[in-house]
């Protein structure tokens, strides 16, 4: 489903895609290493299922709203950390 007429095979190929792909590759790539840092199973390892799962049955655009969310949590979680640093070192003065 596209938001405007012949948009989802623009270039020969549905661009939905294309955040799979990139967006996928880094989201597989921070939970690997966290998984083999921690020992632990993530919320990543589960993104990354919801990714080859909705590549693997077409729903291309699913898979990209799925990444950029997890992207867009990630951001956030690094924000949070410098944020409440900030707010420590407040404190003690």
């Amino acid at each position: 489903m596209a938001l405007l007429p012949g948009q989802e095979r623009l270039l020969g190929f549905d661009i939905a895609i294309l955040p799979i792909l990139g967006g996928g590759a880094a989201i597989t790539y921070n939970t690997l290493i966290t998984v083999l840092e921690t020992r632990r199973i993530t919320a990543g390892v589960l993104v990354v299922i919801a990714l080859v799962g909705s590549a693997c049955v077409g729903e291309y655009l699913a898979g990209a709203v799925v990444a950029l969310m997890m992207l867009g949590g990630q951001f956030l979680e690094s924000l949070t950390p410098a944020k409440t640093r900030n707010a420590v070192r407040e404190l003690v003065r």
